[in-house]
């Protein structure tokens, strides 16, 4: 515990650097060859006897034979422990830097080093030392080797060598100590400081210092404010005087057990009922070595207590509602029964309530429950919340309605519906989360994703009506509430149809014709074979696209037929619908001819026309009853 400012002697009267050649030096910064000034802070524990430094200890030292040469050797060390008592010591890291040498020096340099030839190395290596520890080589870096420890905390009797037997800091001890008197504390490795070879540490009390700090505050609660933790002061007899007060209109400071022991002094922050914000109060601490300066103090006022908080939940389910208690750190948590029934218990930072899954009650209901935060650390005062929990119900609803599907032109089993339940005018999905499932399929099957049902036609039903039943249950735990409706599936019955078609041709002369089909009930490849009906003049017959949209059609004219022909087309669809059409042809008649001879009659061509053959026949038939008579 007391901290100090530390000075480092290297022989008597060495109180200026530039004067002695064995003068070690810890604040002097010596850029140019390598040095920085120490930063180190050390503190003495009377009672243990143990010393101990934090930061960065630099010490440095002249081989040269006159003053400040340029032949300087330097050892750093970082967090360096040297207890008194059982003669051992540690550091974390451990850096010596050999400087730059003049030729014709002696070997025997850092950590007892063997430099080598080159005499510029610059080494470095981690250690920690420690009783007979201190004796092995180690390897510093290029052709050096250490077989001792820290030089210049080490006894440099008989060229500074290494004690094998007691280990290197068996040496050190309490020269004097005069620090409860505020003198110095001098450690060494002989009692007699003015012999040659002795080195010695020389420690001076620090004074008394003190850091700002912060802390909380609550309105009519005394808060503890830790204001010592990160100040630096002798703990056997302190005095903490508050030099500025806090604004009254936000509250006030007191201490207690000063002066005296650190260990027992209390500092207390109370904010007044309507106080909020920040406030901030000043502080000194005198340790019987002066007096610190002032350290300012941030109070943040917190609004304190447990509050009331709420959720909500829907029925049969359980909820977790986060507490809200700001203040209080380390406490205990206890519930109140709860005004509907159900449990509650704590889950980390939250109230963890189970409805009563027998509650037979109205919806939305309330359920209430008080709270009550108690301070372990006894600080502040228990204090109670409400939590207030709605509990809603969404019942599902579930109605009917129907739907059309076409199997025009296509097989039914590829026919399907997708049904959304959610999407439904009307239906509701009820709490979350909710499931679909359909039953009662007639004429077809379901399947389910989410909440769509899609139904799908079996194979060979063409039309009529199918129907499917859906189900919703909602995401009650325990006791899931659901409901019915019905999907009807109306399937129209669609006959095929033959486009009529129209030609010409001449008498004797066949003619083809396309006529266009549309699919009825299924796929078209499913209707029948295209049947000829009734034919007028000639005769039908289809040549190609059975199964098809477009069929191939010829109309052949009866021998010697002119005018008007036609020939019905029937199809008939996968269940039975039929669709005919007609083709109507234009037949032409033949001219008439005779032979290519002269003409049997005047004003003739050598053709017999209609009157010629009129009177050849009256005449015939005169001679024949002439004959007769």
């Amino acid at each position: 515990g007391q901290p100090s400012v530390q000075r480092w002697d290297g022989g008597p009267g060495c109180t200026n650097y530039a004067q002695y050649t064995n003068c070690i030096n810890p604040a002097s910064q010596m850029a140019a060859r390598g040095m920085t000034a120490s930063t180190a802070l050390w503190d003495w524990n009377p009672t243990t006897g143990v010393l101990s430094m934090t930061g960065m200890f630099n010490s440095a030292s002249s081989l040269s034979s006159q003053s400040m040469g340029p032949m300087v050797i330097g050892d750093k060390v970082t967090d360096l422990t040297i207890d008194t008592t059982t003669n051992t010591t540690s550091a974390a890291t451990y850096n010596c830097i050999e400087g730059n040498f003049l030729s014709g020096v002696g070997a025997n340099g850092c950590l007892n080093t063997s430099i080598g030839s080159d005499f510029t190395d610059s080494s470095s290596a981690a250690y920690n030392v420690g009783g007979n520890a201190n004796c092995v080589v180690r390897t510093i870096g290029g052709d050096d080797t250490s077989t001792g420890n820290v030089r210049t905390l080490m006894s440099t009797a008989g060229g500074g060598g290494c004690d094998p037997g007691d280990g290197a800091f068996n040496l050190w001890e309490v020269v004097q100590d005069d620090t409860g008197a505020g003198g110095e504390l001098i450690i060494s490795n002989n009692t007699d400081l003015f012999a040659a070879g002795v080195n010695y540490l020389t420690f001076e009390r620090e004074p008394a210092t003190a850091n700002a700090d912060t802390g909380n505050g609550a309105p009519d609660i005394a808060f503890p404010v830790d204001i010592l933790a990160n100040d630096r002061f002798d703990p056997a007899n302190v005095t903490v005087a508050i030099t500025t007060p806090p604004n009254p209109v936000l509250g006030s400071v007191s201490v207690t057990g000063s002066p005296g022991p650190a260990a027992g002094i209390t500092v207390t922050f109370t904010a007044t009922s309507s106080a909020s914000g920040t406030a901030f109060f000043e502080y000194t601490i005198n340790d019987g070595q002066g007096v610190s300066a002032p350290a300012r103090v941030d109070i943040t006022i917190l609004q304190i207590g447990a509050n009331d908080v709420s959720g909500t939940t829907t029925r049969n389910k359980p909820v977790d509602v986060l507490l809200s208690y700001p203040g209080y750190t380390n406490v205990s948590i206890s519930f109140a029964a709860p005004s509907a029934g159900g449990t509650v218990t704590l889950n980390g930072q939250s109230a963890h309530w189970v409805p009563d899954p027998g509650y037979a009650g109205a919806y939305p209901y309330t359920n209430t429950f008080d709270y009550t935060v108690t301070d372990n650390d006894g600080v502040l005062p228990p204090s109670t919340g409400e939590v207030s929990i709605t509990v809603t119900n969404s019942s599902p609803v579930a109605g009917d309605t129907t739907v059309t599907l076409s199997t025009q032109g296509v097989a039914p089993d590829t026919a399907s519906y997708p049904f959304d339940a959610a999407t439904l005018a009307g239906n509701v999905m009820g709490d979350a989360p909710s499931t679909v499932t359909a039953s009662n399929q007639t004429n077809g099957s379901t399947t389910i994703s989410g909440t769509t049902v899609t139904f799908t036609l079996a194979a060979g039903f063409y039309s009529g009506t199918a129907s499917f039943d859906y189900t919703i249950s909602d995401g009650d735990p325990g006791d899931p509430e659901d409901a019915t409706g019905t999907v009807t599936v109306n399937v129209p019955d669609v006959a095929p149809v033959v486009a009529n078609a129209t030609g010409s041709t001449a008498s004797g002369t066949a003619t083809t014709r396309t006529m266009a089909v549309t699919a009825g009930n299924g796929p078209l490849s499913a209707h029948s074979a295209p049947a000829v009906g009734t034919a007028v003049g000639g005769t039908c017959a289809v040549t190609a696209g059975a199964g098809t949209n477009s069929l191939t059609v010829q109309f052949t004219p009866n021998a010697g037929f002119s005018g008007s022909g036609s020939c019905q087309i029937s199809v008939n669809d996968a269940d039975g619908d039929t669709g005919t059409g007609t083709l109507t042809v234009s037949v032409a008649a033949a001219p008439a001819t005779g032979g290519g001879g002269a003409n049997l009659l005047p004003g003739g061509g050598g053709s017999l026309d209609a009157w010629a053959l009129s009177l050849l026949a009256s005449g015939l038939w005169l001679r024949r009853k002439r004959r007769a008579a």
